[in-house]
């Protein structure tokens, strides 16, 4: 067989699978409500220290269909827990940070509405805001976080307290379907090269974002084997370009590619309707990512094998990048509890 024909096969082949984790998470139904038994703070003992814990552990492990195998593809949540006391007086918060829609491959698509006047004769809008949530005890038990569960350093009552009010409620108190907004892909070039086209913004940035604080505002020291690693979902491409959304072509032929993504992760689809949407998806030459952060939708060339993968990725200590460190001014247009 022709090299070039058996490398196109195992390229197609490749996508189906990878295309294919989409629709199985779809059709397990992962949906979970964000921030349900949230509570709006830490009730911190003034004279005690502060434990700061890195938690993680396998993505949809309390789903006991699925337990510990999202180990086995670098699929990870990561949270902050915190601690104070010992005993029988311990006590636990847990911080998270997430997609606030539930189901996070509501994410990866917009919703559509009829507008004939608009490119492509449709209006895609999107609502993937991302916030902070934290819930009093360990969530899910101590047991429950297998890949991590590290204390990295002992803080005040009062630096954490106003880690929250500096960060957390300046996150959180950010208008409705503005940043921080929860996005997926992350788009980078292959290796060797592998610098990143699209920033992605998930779970582990929350978690990020609340040790950097800690580290440059309060001067928390680090163990000096620390690393910030989380899992990056990675679609690989040469460049991306913008796409120009007042070209009726290109927005017509990306809409519809937003459209088969959408029906390959709806409720309620046979198998044989999923498998042909991944066959679309798999025919068509090009790919889309939206970065719902800048609010720009990008076309990706170079997006070939392996077209998509999952990474325990390192991360440097940043903050948020549209915030400043001390930044104590928060927009209260909207507010959504911690």
């Amino acid at each position: 067989m022709n090299q070039l024909v058996a490398y196109r096969l195992l390229q197609m082949a490749f996508r189906v699978v990878t295309l294919g984790l989409l629709w199985v998470s779809a059709q397990a139904g992962f949906s979970y409500p964000f921030c349900t038994d949230g509570i709006s703070k830490a009730d911190l003992a003034e004279n005690e220290a502060v434990e700061v814990i890195f938690a993680q552990a396998p993505l949809f492990s309390t789903n006991p269909s699925i337990g510990q195998k999202g180990k086995y593809l670098n699929l990870y949540h990561t949270c902050i827990v915190l601690a104070q006391g010992a005993g029988s007086s311990r006590r636990y918060w847990t911080l998270e940070f997430d997609f606030t829609g539930g189901d996070v491959l509501k994410s990866i698509i917009p919703q559509f509405h009829l507008n004939l006047s608009a490119p492509g004769g449709v209006s895609m809008v999107w609502h993937n805001d991302a916030r902070y949530c934290l819930t009093e005890g360990i969530k899910w038990g101590e047991q429950h976080w297998t890949k991590n569960f590290q204390i990295l350093f002992d803080v005040t009552a009062a630096q954490v307290q106003q880690t929250f009010t500096d960060l957390v409620s300046v996150v959180n108190t950010t208008a409705v379907d503005t940043k921080p907004e929860y996005q997926l892909w992350r788009v980078a070039k292959k290796s060797p090269d592998s610098s990143m086209l699209v920033q992605d913004m998930t779970c582990a940035d929350g978690a990020l974002w609340f040790l950097h604080h800690l580290k440059t505002v309060h001067k928390a020291i680090f163990p000096p084997t620390f690393e910030f690693r989380g899992t990056a979902t990675i679609l690989n491409a040469d460049h991306v370009k913008k796409v120009d959304m007042s070209d009726w072509k290109a927005v017509d032929k990306m809409a519809l590619y937003f459209k088969i993504m959408a029906d390959l992760v709806g409720a309620n689809k046979s198998m044989a309707h999923r498998l042909i949407d991944v066959l679309l998806l798999v025919h068509e030459s090009k790919k889309y990512v939206y970065d719902s952060n800048m609010q720009v939708y990008y076309e990706l060339s170079g997006n070939n094998l392996p077209w998509i993968w999952f990474e325990y990725a390192q991360y440097g200590l940043l903050g948020p990048p549209w915030l400043q460190p001390n930044s104590t001014k928060p927009n209260t247009t909207s507010t959504v509890v911690v």
